[in-house]
């Protein structure tokens, strides 16, 4: 998809685990200035806990690798997102370009252009 070779948009990131990591993950989440759900379930293999986070597409490998250190055999999967309501979302950052930066960057004499 072009979505995941711009690494645009936002994912839900499903993990489930039978380990008791559940302060970690969360707490991991919440200083992300992520929204995170937590629910106790039963798995094939008895019970886990499910966690559920919508999360920019950019942060998820960032994310994982977190999961990863903290649980190296916790199960997560990730959906695409097509639209969403409400919920607990990171704050955006302006990124915005001021007129001299964008002057600069298409100046047709300059040698370094992008």
């Amino acid at each position: 998809m072009i979505e995941e070779k711009l690494i645009i948009g936002m994912v839900i990131l499903h993990i489930i685990t039978t380990e008791d990591c559940t302060h970690e993950i969360v707490s991991f989440m919440q200083s992300e200035n992520y929204g995170i759900t937590t629910l106790d379930a039963t798995g094939s293999r008895g019970n886990v806990k499910m966690f559920l986070s919508l999360v920019n597409r950019i942060d998820v490998a960032r994310i994982t690798a977190h999961l990863q250190s903290v649980n190296p055999h916790a199960f997560f999967s990730i959906e695409d997102v097509r639209y969403v309501n409400e919920g607990v979302f990171r704050s955006k950052k302006a990124k915005t370009l001021s007129p001299v930066c964008f002057i600069r960057l298409y100046d047709p004499e300059r040698k370094n252009r992008i």
